[in-house]
């Protein structure tokens, strides 16, 4: 996701702005319900999301994020609820 998104920027297929409509609302699901406590141990991948989730909450409303973020926990606590672990 975040290769697509640089690539899309780099090579001026979307504005950086479109790619938090486009890829934002994805990644902090993938964040939280993937990833969440469990960042990979490899400096480059580590350094990559959180470049990206620095970008995404940089360019959007702070109520939007602050929406998605809490659709996201919803959405872990009713997998939680129905048996599943992480996602």
């Amino acid at each position: 996701m975040v290769q697509a998104m640089e690539f899309a920027v780099s090579k001026e297929l979307i504005d950086e702005s479109e790619a938090v409509d486009l890829f934002g609302q994805i990644f902090i699901w993938w964040q939280v319900v993937g990833i969440k406590g469990d960042y990979p141990s490899e400096w480059y991948s580590f350094m990559r999301i959180t470049s990206f989730r620095n970008r995404v909450n940089g360019l959007m409303e702070p109520t939007t994020l602050a929406n998605w973020v809490k659709y996201t926990d919803d959405d872990l606590k009713a997998r939680q609820a129905a048996g599943g672990s992480k996602g």
